[in-house]
């Protein structure tokens, strides 16, 4: 995970840092990020920016779903995070994104 240095400003995680056509992201491309992000404001901004990309799918109709985008985001983190980390790494993140 990336740590922040003492009086080094915190640059955000980029989502989409490939600026890849939304209709062809994948779970890795859109979750695997989330992966390495260490910091409080980090994890809620790029969790925002995961809950807008999923509203569009939703709202644009290519996503069909009876849940709202928050609760797809939140499964879908739990999950990506549930099966690349372990122990207190995986807590850890879970906990930076209210997870738990």
């Amino acid at each position: 995970m990336k740590k922040k240095q003492k009086n080094q400003k915190l640059q955000f995680s980029i989502f989409n840092s490939e600026n890849k056509k939304e209709s062809e992201l994948t779970y890795d491309d859109i979750y695997k990020p989330a992966l390495s992000i260490s910091d409080k404001k980090d994890a809620k901004q790029y969790f925002n920016k995961c809950v807008e990309f999923v509203q569009r799918s939703i709202d644009n109709k290519e996503f069909k779903t009876a849940e709202t985008a928050e609760y797809v985001v939140i499964r879908n983190l739990k999950w990506f995070i549930n099966s690349h980390k372990e122990g207190q790494e995986k807590e850890e993140l879970k906990k930076l994104f209210n997870l738990i």
